[in-house]
């Protein structure tokens, strides 16, 4: 048993403070899992020159702010993650609909 107690689902850094939520979900290392969302691969997008625009209002800022570091992180996350609870078995994660 992984000894986690949190699995993110995504979009955690579009809002009005897109660094500071990165580096404390990372403060909390191995107690936190990361999955991929939607607003994750379009900041990554935008940031990379592949996207003009971004539908929450909110989000292109948040782009322009995220350091190099959380850019690497959000690129690196999966899209879905099967991981085992006890009672459970293996529960399968993922942003939406599962790849």
């Amino acid at each position: 048993m992984l000894n986690r107690v949190a699995v993110l689902t995504g979009d955690i850094t579009a809002g009005p403070q897109p660094n500071q939520v990165p580096d404390l979900l990372i403060s909390l290392c191995d107690r936190i899992a990361w999955i991929s969302g939607n607003t994750h691969r379009e900041l990554l997008e935008h940031r990379r020159g592949r996207r003009d625009s971004i539908p929450d209002p909110i989000a292109p800022g948040a782009a322009g702010q995220l350091r190099e570091d959380h850019l690497d992180l959000l690129g690196r996350l999966p899209r879905s993650l099967a991981l085992p609870v006890r009672g459970l078995g293996k529960v399968l994660s993922c942003h939406a609909t599962p790849p």
